[in-house]
């Protein structure tokens, strides 16, 4: 016979108030350990077969990812990548702008970053084999195009990098503020096929962290 709460023995009532079950304690994620993956399409016809797509960090070659024959793509990008590359800072990075004027360009809470904007096809025979995240945007008559274009920071801890970095007469405007693991870079630039030159400033803006990318690519050629 089951007995009413309130016949319980007092005793009892204050046991069980004291003892809940208890809530398990759930670890907080360490964002440096997540990998990053990266999927999408690029424009146009670029590929007929299933190729790789290799990365180069700090003159370190790795395998990210496959272009398949109907052009979408795959990338994951892990922390063992930057763990095996040279470390880096914002500061060493920009000390080794020798030929550019940094006056302007200020690292106000450095870290070890690594930054990917960019994947090579394994096969290098056609011309667009140099693949990246992003878009391009042409002018009615299509001697202007404005780049919209992603590139991935990994940082070990937190950085922000803020001011204009002037090469010549290429000028880029920081805005960024990493956070510790993947971080999502926006990059607008514009073109003019005219002069054959960017014109205005180049504009580097974070976009907050992110562990997935499913978005439109573009295909160049650049040779390594």
């Amino acid at each position: 016979m089951k007995k009413h709460l309130s016949l319980l023995p007092l005793a009892a009532l204050a046991l069980a108030a004291c003892n809940p079950t208890p809530t398990p304690i759930v670890e907080p994620v360490d964002a440096t350990t997540l990998s990053l993956t990266a999927t999408g399409k690029v424009d146009g016809d670029v590929v007929t077969t299933d190729q790789k797509l290799k990365a180069y960090f700090y003159g370190h070659e790795f395998e990210v990812g496959m272009i398949k024959a109907d052009d979408t793509v795959s990338m994951t990008l892990t922390p063992a990548m930057f763990d095996a590359a040279p470390r880096k800072t914002f500061t060493d990075w920009k000390a080794g702008m020798t030929n550019c004027d940094t006056s302007k360009l200020n690292v106000v809470t450095d870290a070890h970053f690594l930054s990917v904007s960019q994947a090579y096809r394994d096969s290098t025979a056609d011309a667009d084999h140099l693949i990246r995240p992003g878009e391009v945007v042409r002018s009615a008559d299509g001697s202007i195009s404005t780049y919209k274009m992603v590139s991935f920071y990994y940082a070990k801890s937190k950085a922000v990098v803020t001011g204009n970095l002037l090469c010549g007469s290429a000028s880029t405007n920081f805005n960024l503020q990493l956070y510790p693991g993947w971080n999502k870079v926006a990059i607008e630039y514009t073109y003019n096929h005219d002069l054959d030159a960017i014109v205005g400033t180049r504009e580097y803006k974070s976009a907050g962290s992110i562990q997935t990318y499913s978005g439109k690519w573009m295909a160049f050629f650049s040779p390594k």
